[in-house]
């Protein structure tokens, strides 16, 4: 993507949809196959929400490949004691996001280097999930870029969690105010250090 040359220090690029219902992406009824394209009225270099956003395309047409995780929000679920990401990519790139559960809960997008594992392509595309037993589920706990820090996951077939080494090397999205309840839309004190301001 050209724009991505030549804005390096974008994090994020977010589009702005056409309303659908969600569910449909992963529609299990056989007389409805799961929904595999929509309309969006933009792309945006930037948080389709903030006001730094930057509009650089209009009317598109996007295609779902795979869909990696959906689960809904639920405002009564149970929350995760552990601090838990999903892991996915292709190859050598890699991503984490973190597993978001129950209220209050943060969203955060990661950029991650595994130093002594290799996951296949089936693997990555179902997503992995990766948990940091020693960390809870809290917002002060979160990974941070340049952190190295030990996880593990569950191979199938193999009863014990397997240890890896995950590396971070670049955050492109933190939230957590709309994760609360009620939301709160303006920037806290997490967001603001982490550089993923509101205003």
């Amino acid at each position: 993507m050209n724009d991505r040359r030549e804005h390096r220090t974008t994090k994020i690029y977010t589009l702005n949809p056409e309303n659908f219902v969600l569910p449909e992406l992963v529609s299990s009824d056989p007389q409805h196959k799961p929904l595999r394209s929509f309309k969006a009225n933009a792309i945006f270099r930037g948080h389709l929400e903030r006001d730094d956003r930057v509009r650089i395309v209009r009317d598109v047409q996007v295609s779902v490949k795979d869909v990696i995780h959906f689960r809904e929000f639920d405002l009564k679920g149970k929350e995760s004691p552990q601090l838990e990401y999903l892991l996915f990519g292709k190859g050598q790139e890699l991503f984490m996001a973190h597993l978001i559960t129950a209220p209050p809960d943060f969203d955060q997008i990661l950029a991650v280097k595994i130093i002594d594992h290799k996951f296949t392509s089936a693997e990555l595309a179902k997503g992995v999930l990766v948990v940091f037993p020693e960390k809870t589920n809290a917002v002060a706990s979160r990974l941070r870029e340049k952190q190295r820090v030990e996880g593990q996951i569950k191979i199938e077939n193999v009863p014990a969690p397997k240890k890896i080494q995950v590396e971070v090397n670049r955050a492109f999205y933190f939230e957590e105010g709309e994760l609360r309840v009620p939301p709160d839309f303006k920037t806290t004190s997490a967001e603001k250090q982490a550089g993923f301001p509101k205003e």
